[in-house]
């Protein structure tokens, strides 16, 4: 009878042993894991920092070279012209245009990501600016006009006194910035593009003036919004 007892009671004590978990390794808490005293010997930098840091060093100790477009004309694409080099206009006096006067232009198709030739007509011409209109577009002429106003009278001053002057006369000689509205599929409201300045024997498709383009779906003529959007290219330029 006690041994049976004393069976029973092993019994349970197996029993209650084997439904208790074995303790798991205490994994360490963030404080453990910087408690290791540092060494008195410094560690040594590994090899890819001496590396970074020898690159930096050999970097700001040498210019690197300029990607000069005329140059890699001549000795990648083989072909060659004048001007030689660049802001050196292409002409010597500037192009004879007048209202209704038309030209080709090289617009950029942001969504095909292509240029696409594109004939506009001068509409406006003041003293600072002449105001180019695609024509398979259609913008109200009398918004045009508070637009050129707004930026002979606040956007020209302005964007010149606070970053500095464009380039002119410019590549054209002529002391007049050109602006095309134009249909610019994507997103883009305008752009300005500094490879217009230079000539077609290094850029195709240069315009080889000063130019800014506006998309005519991207504000209403004589509107704050597009005097911003201007004033924007401007400051590029």
């Amino acid at each position: 009878m006690r041994r049976r007892r004393w069976l029973t009671l092993l019994a349970l004590v197996l029993v209650l042993s084997g439904c208790i978990p074995p303790q798991a390794t205490p994994s360490p808490s963030p404080t453990d894991s910087f408690s290791t005293p540092v060494p008195s010997t410094p560690t040594p930098l590994a090899s890819t920092t001496l590396t970074t840091l020898d690159m930096t060093a050999a970097l700001l100790a040498k210019s690197l070279p300029y990607a000069n477009g005329f140059e890699l004309t001549r000795t990648v694409r083989g072909r060659s012209g004048q001007p030689a080099n660049g802001f050196e206009p292409v002409r010597t006096t500037p192009p004879v245009e007048d209202i209704g006067s038309t030209h080709d232009f090289w617009t950029y198709d942001f969504a095909a990501k292509k240029n696409v030739r594109t004939t506009a007509t001068l509409r406006l011409l003041t003293d600072h600016a002449k105001w180019w209109v695609a024509n398979d577009a259609s913008v109200d002429l009398n918004g045009l006009r508070t637009t050129a106003s707004a930026f002979e009278d606040k956007v020209y001053p302005t964007d010149r006194r606070l970053y500095g002057e464009e380039w002119s006369p410019g590549i054209d000689a002529d002391p007049r910035i050109n602006l095309v509205f134009a249909r610019l599929p994507g997103s883009a409201a305008g752009y300005f593009s500094g490879s217009d300045e230079e000539p077609v024997w290094v850029n195709e498709f240069s315009a080889e003036r000063e130019m800014i383009y506006i998309n005519t779906l991207g504000a209403r003529p004589g509107s704050a919004e597009l005097n911003r959007i201007i004033a924007h290219e401007f400051c590029h330029m």
